[in-house]
């Protein structure tokens, strides 16, 4: 990737810089698993275990690439809309919490990755069965993120979650957490409404965004194809201040 946006900048001076540039990482095993393993981040939890299947171009035409039937300009189609945010860890104070109150947060086993309750990384957690909250709590993060109904069938995304370690912050404290990233078709149904489904999560007391942005990435080119300027620019527009 570093040589990849080296070349891009060599080949574009006149239409691109760089202004922000935040490295991070996933575990070496998880890297070479090539999907088929689940990344863990920095709170020891397993992240992204519901992704939707890249693999399946039917699913991704559906969740990730702007399509030709939405009410979006032309030059959008077959591109997708980017969210990118820097989550803070508080990971002294997480580390101090007990393993049950961790896993009642996020709503999974630490070691498997299993929905509570439930035997493997992969189950399909049944809220109609536990209405109440009593096995996955009503403000888990995996229940809020995807309470997995007709409604939020709409809101997939495809993301990643990159973890970062800059040693400590100026009052002392580790400084790590998660370069969070997803894909969708539509932010207002995708990345924005899984935020405001979140709100109010019981690990709020433990993360806290410090950073970033909206974009729009535009469909890439075939062949020798050549991308003008105006479609440069617009396949890396901010769509936010």
């Amino acid at each position: 990737m570093i040589h990849a946006l080296r070349d891009i900048i060599k080949h574009t001076p006149d239409l691109l810089s760089v202004r922000w540039k935040r490295e991070g990482f996933i575990s070496d095993h998880a890297a070479r698993s090539k999907g088929k393993e689940t990344p863990i981040n920095l709170l020891g939890f397993k992240d992204g275990t519901a992704n939707p299947d890249s693999q399946n171009d039917k699913l991704m035409q559906k969740v990730v690439w702007v399509t030709a039937d939405q009410q979006e300009p032309a030059w959008t189609i077959g591109g997708s809309y980017q969210a990118v945010r820097l989550i803070q860890f508080r990971v002294e104070f997480w580390d101090r919490t007990p393993l049950k109150e961790q896993q009642t947060i996020f709503g999974r086993d630490k070691q498997t990755g299993a929905p509570l309750g439930m035997q493997h990384e992969h189950d399909v957690p049944d809220y109609a069965s536990d209405p109440e909250g009593k096995v996955i709590a009503l403000d888990s993060h995996i229940r809020l993120a995807n309470p997995r109904t007709a409604e939020s069938e709409s809101s997939l995304m495809l993301r990643r979650g990159y973890s970062y370690s800059l040693g400590v912050t100026n009052s002392g404290q580790l400084d790590m957490g998660l370069l969070f990233v997803c894909y969708q078709h539509d932010l207002e149904k995708g990345f924005l409404t899984v935020q405001k489904r979140l709100n109010g999560e019981a690990l709020e007391e433990y993360v806290k965004p410090i950073g970033g942005r909206l974009f729009f990435c535009a469909a890439g080119s075939e062949g020798r194809e050549r991308l003008s300027r105006k479609r440069v620019i617009a396949g890396l527009m901010f769509i936010d201040g």
